[in-house]
């Protein structure tokens, strides 16, 4: 913003509060009231919808980046198998191989 219309802004703001009969630090403390309100408002209907949500609603997928019958693979079979007791939802393995270059 240029210093022209940064002026006109502050003479404008100077002259609705005269007009108003507000002093500058009580207009500044209302503003900063609402911006709090608004902030407490929408981090209480967000944390509110959070908290519906029933996570996991799907089966989880766990990825393995090498093929089916090596440690890795197995070791996470078993590692979906307690997960899934632990969650009370399904879990399951994936091999996906790197491609060969």
């Amino acid at each position: 913003m240029s210093t022209a219309a940064s002026r006109c802004t502050s003479a404008l703001d100077e002259a609705r509060r005269s007009a108003l009969g507000v002093d500058q630090s009580d207009d500044e403390e209302g503003a900063v009231f609402v911006r709090r309100a608004f902030l407490c408002a929408t981090l209480a209907f967000v944390a509110g919808a959070a908290n519906a949500q029933n996570w996991p609603s799907r089966p989880i997928k766990l990825i393995v980046p090498n093929g089916p019958g090596l440690a890795s693979d197995i070791l996470a079979r078993l590692y979906a198998d307690r997960m899934s007791q632990a969650l009370g939802q399904q879990m399951y393995v994936e091999n996906v191989p790197a491609p060969r270059a």
